[in-house]
């Protein structure tokens, strides 16, 4: 059986292979997909709990995006950068969330 061989990073960075979008798949649009309807209805003066749901959920869709969006720009620089999640403790009625986009550095492995 022929397997393509996977493009390399020289040849993205020479331009002849376009770099791989990370964030293509289905799973990724219907994120979009939800940031979208989330985002009805603004900031009403005043809020009903069903509000104050779906703000917090439009935000923490429209923040995780944004960061996927820079990631995404990154891999298509040629850059190796990943994404690394850092476990907070939990409570409840509470929720902090870090992800941090490191860059990979082949020789050194990654770097902050």
């Amino acid at each position: 059986m022929n397997v393509p061989k996977q493009a390399g990073l020289s040849e993205r960075l020479r331009g002849t292979i376009a770099a791989p979008d990370p964030t293509a798949s289905p799973d990724f649009e219907l994120l979009r997909v939800l940031r979208k309807k989330f985002s009805r209805g603004g900031l009403p003066a005043t809020r009903t709990p069903e509000d104050d749901a779906r703000i917090a959920v439009f935000y923490v869709l429209r923040t995780l995006l944004d960061l996927l969006a820079e990631f995404t720009r990154s891999v298509r620089r040629g850059e190796r950068p990943r994404l690394v999640v850092v476990e907070q403790p939990s409570t409840p009625g509470r929720m902090i969330v870090e992800v941090r986009m490191e860059t990979v550095n082949p020789e050194k492995g990654r770097e902050p």
